[in-house]
C-alpha cells in the first residue's frame, strides 16, 4: 500500500510541477495558453485572471514549490498546504463554472486523501504554543 500513495503522491507532484512549468512558458511568451476554458463564463473568469500580471506567475510558483515538496518525504505536509489554497478554487472552480463534477471532484477527493494520508505531519501545527519557543 506505501507504493501506491507513493506512486500516487509523485504523480500529484508531478502534474504541479508540469502545470507551472507550462503556465511560465505561457507569460514567458514561449507558448500559446493552452488551457482553453469550456464556456464564455469560465473563459471570462480565467481572462480576468491571466490580465493581472503577478497572479499567474505566483500561482506557478506555488505550484512548482508544492509539487517539488511533494517529491520529497520530510516536506508533504508543505507541500499539501501550499496546494490547498489553491485546490480549493480549483475544485470550486470546475464544480461551479464548467460544471465539471468528475474532474472537480476527483481533484478534491484526492487531495482530502492525501491531507488524510499525511495528517501527522500536520500534528505541530495544533500542538505549539508561543511560549515553546526556543530561547524565548
Amino acid at each position: 500500500m506505501r507504493q501506491v500513495w507513493t506512486g500516487l503522491r509523485w504523480l500529484y507532484g508531478l502534474f504541479f510541477i508540469v502545470t507551472a512549468a507550462t503556465m511560465f512558458a505561457v507569460v514567458a511568451g514561449g507558448m500559446a495558453n493552452p488551457f482553453r476554458q469550456k464556456n464564455a463564463a469560465a473563459q471570462g473568469w480565467s481572462d480576468a485572471i491571466e490580465a493581472a500580471p503577478f497572479f499567474t506567475p505566483l500561482l506557478a510558483s506555488v505550484y512548482l514549490l508544492g509539487g517539488l515538496c511533494l517529491l520529497v518525504a520530510r516536506t508533504i505536509p508543505l507541500g499539501l498546504v501550499l496546494l490547498t489554497g489553491p485546490m480549493a478554487v480549483i475544485v470550486v472552480y470546475h464544480m461551479t463554472f464548467n460544471h465539471d463534477y468528475a474532474w472537480g471532484g476527483l481533484v478534491g477527493v484526492v487531495h482530502v486523501l492525501m491531507l488524510w494520508r499525511y495528517r501527522r505531519g500536520f500534528a505541530p501545527l495544533w500542538q505549539w504554543r508561543e511560549d515553546n519557543r526556543a530561547g524565548a
